[in-house]
């Protein structure tokens, strides 16, 4: 197995080896354009290899208890998503199937499966309040949440006894 570091805002075909077995990644298709996923496509199918992309978000969060702002929350968090994240306007929950459908195109079969992260307040409290900070951030950023709302929301948030987010990871092969 080789490790290879590089930016993938360049030349995705130059900055692979011609002949590798698996493509792999995690937290990453979400966060960039249809044209890069088109990229990654060719690439990927002048190859011929395997694709294993993990940890896609799914645009889905389910918190316990619930909270009136949930669904507000949510949307302005989707829309965020989408937004410019230095590989152009990131598709978010679109990616997973932006990517399966493209590599079918080209003769793949793939697979989406749900692998949703399940958070309890009592075993994971420090990581439940780092993500209800980060999505709260992002979520003022969008200004489509009232202040005072999303104030309430994040201190709920912060004292939830569950957080359920919403990941698929997606294998592709060729037949």
């Amino acid at each position: 197995m080789t490790l290879r570091r590089a930016d993938l805002r360049g030349d995705l075909d130059a900055l692979l080896p011609a002949r590798v077995d698996l493509i792999n990644g995690s937290a990453l298709i979400d966060l960039v354009s249809d044209a890069w996923l088109s990229r990654l496509a060719a690439a990927v199918a002048a190859r011929g290899c395997a694709v294993l992309m993990t940890l896609v978000y799914a645009g889905v969060e389910r918190w316990r208890p619930p909270h009136a702002a949930d669904a507000a929350v949510q949307a302005a968090f989707n829309a965020h998503q989408q937004g410019e994240k230095d590989f152009g306007p990131a598709l978010g929950p679109r990616a997973a199937q932006a990517l399966a459908d493209k590599l079918r195109r080209v003769g793949y079969e793939t697979v989406i499966a749900p692998s949703p992260w399940v958070l309890s307040g009592r075993r994971d409290r420090a990581l439940m309040r780092a993500l209800a900070e980060g999505i709260a951030a992002a979520v003022g950023e969008t200004g489509a949440v009232a202040a005072d709302d999303l104030a309430d929301w994040l201190s709920a948030r912060r004292k939830a006894d569950m957080a359920e987010i919403g990941h698929v990871d997606l294998f592709a092969l060729l037949p």
